[in-house]
């Protein structure tokens, strides 16, 4: 699998959903509570990731939070 970076841009915590904007490229990939491995998903939040290919596009897998927002607020 792919591994990329990026920030979380959409969270639903009722429905355990969101999307994760990639550095570098226009489409957003799924992220589901389920995949993340280390960390607390939140808003803004820089995170790491595999890419797997799904039927309705690209799904991050095996996420890692490396940088919740409020540590790069100066």
């Amino acid at each position: 699998m792919e591994q990329a970076t990026g920030r979380i841009r959409f969270l639903s915590d009722e429905e355990a959903y969101g999307f994760i904007e990639r550095d570098g490229y226009g489409q957003d990939v799924f992220l589901h509570r389920a995949d993340v491995v280390r960390g607390e998903p939140t808003l803004d939040a820089r995170v790491s990731f595999s890419i797997q290919t799904a039927s309705r596009g690209p799904r991050a897998r095996d996420i890692v939070i490396e940088t919740p927002p409020d540590a790069e607020r100066p």
